[in-house]
């Protein structure tokens, strides 16, 4: 496989060149409007892309570029020891192979087989048995150019981190509230429960109409690349809380969300209206994102404004946390980026935006003089025999250079991308 950011880009290329429950048991295993307004509420779930499978996370983050900010960041036990187990600093249970106890270098299991070496891939973080601890599933491959993960689950339990593995299609896209697809003849839809070295699966029968319902309520979990920056910024409980409380429909509709700052109880209502040009809307199960979005070690918070254009590319705005202020600020030039995703390794945000079925742009943003400044932009168009034309344009301190690469391979195009995102951190 390859970095999640490299699949983005694979998709696109392509894209140019063409409730009855039954247990089942795992052995050991703001504003006035002209008429009543309607109201729904929705809070935010218990929370915490596809990357080429390393043995240890990569650690290239300079110790001396990160604030002391562990005095407002929350962590339990159960995230501690699990963030410990992924960064190879301890032990966990592997319930497969009797309760063997193993790290994530040293693991050698895969799908019922001992095998020379395993890899580990992108991780989701969610609680499953909403206990009030988070699990974290994490791909396991047998090779390192594999594209068939099974899934390691690690849940932490009386001071131990467990760890069971489920195939692929008994665990398909989970959800923030911790419930899955499965593939069976019984049942599309599960949850789980733990004790210790043992799992069950509470499976949805496979008739019952209110389980897709109840499995829609609720966004799909995020995956993260496999990276000692993300492990620690999403493998612990979220630094604030929401709520989003919808009003009126389709044209009228407008949002009021409050955000909750866990540690010192900082409240702030922040009111959102549709956009004019907004092509869909968002929903209000996954409007609201906890991210690091000017690396300075303070959570901050970004809102799914919706998707717009004819190509639907998503735009955010972010309210950036100000710790001298003690408040949350709002940034409008996030609102620039579409597509954004955060790059904790580079301390950059790649963003990108389909022209046409012929052109791609994928751009990169660095926060700079407290805004979001766009210092590189790369242009793809597609060629013929699977080459593609690419332009790089560079923004360094206000002086804007192009190199025009031309006609290249698509492995070329690729290298070029990643040359483009390293030159910018």
């Amino acid at each position: 496989m390859k970095k999640r950011i490299l699949v983005i880009l694979t998709i696109a290329v392509l894209g140019i060149f063409t409730a009855c429950k039954s247990e089942e048991t795992q052995g050991t295993k703001e504003p006035s409007v002209t008429k009543e307004p309607e109201v729904a509420a929705t809070t935010s779930p218990t929370i915490a892309p596809t990357v080429a499978p390393t043995q240890k996370p990569d650690d290239s983050t300079n110790p001396e570029d990160t604030n002391n900010t562990e005095d407002y960041k929350l962590d339990t036990e159960a995230s501690k020891a699990i963030r410990e187990v992924l960064l190879g600093e301890r032990e966990f249970v592997s319930t497969d192979e009797d309760n063997e106890k193993t790290t994530i270098n040293d693991f050698d299991y895969y799908y019922g087989d001992k095998v020379e070496k395993t890899y580990w891939g992108d991780f989701l973080v969610v609680d499953f048995d909403g206990d009030g601890n988070q699990e974290v599933v994490v791909e396991v491959y047998e090779a390192e150019d594999s594209s068939m993960p099974q899934m390691e689950i690690l849940h932490y339990e009386d001071g131990v981190v467990y760890g069971y593995q489920v195939v692929e299609k008994g665990m398909r896209e989970p959800n923030t509230d911790g419930m899955f697809m499965v593939t069976s003849d019984d049942s599309n839809y599960a949850r789980l429960e733990f004790d210790k070295d043992k799992y069950t699966y509470i499976n949805y029968d496979v008739d019952d109409d209110k389980a897709y319902e109840e499995y829609k309520t609720f966004p799909e979990v995020r995956y993260y690349e496999f990276t000692k920056a993300n492990i620690e910024m999403y493998v612990r409980p979220a630094s604030f809380t929401w709520e989003v409380e919808q009003i009126g429909e389709e044209e009228t509709i407008e949002w009021n969300i409050t955000v909750k700052r866990i540690a010192d109880g900082y409240t702030q209502k922040i009111h959102m209206a549709k956009d004019e040009t907004c092509s869909l809307l968002p929903s209000e199960n996954n409007m609201v994102r906890i991210e690091d979005v000017n690396f300075d070690g303070y959570d901050d918070i970004i809102i799914h404004k919706g998707n717009f254009g004819a190509q639907g590319a998503s735009g955010y705005e972010t309210y950036i946390w100000d710790e001298s202020a003690k408040e949350l600020i709002h940034e409008e030039s996030f609102f620039d980026i579409l597509n954004p995703e955060i790059d904790y390794e580079r301390k950059l945000i790649a963003g990108s935006r389909r022209e046409n079925s012929m052109e791609h742009e994928y751009y990169v943003y660095k926060f700079q003089n407290e805004e979001f400044v766009n210092v590189a932009t790369m242009v793809v168009r597609s060629e013929d025999n699977n080459m593609v034309h690419v332009s790089v344009q560079k923004n360094e301190d206000g002086k804007i250079s192009e190199h025009v690469y031309g006609v290249v391979s698509y492995e070329r195009y690729k290298e070029l991308y990643e040359e483009m995102l390293n030159s910018a951190k």
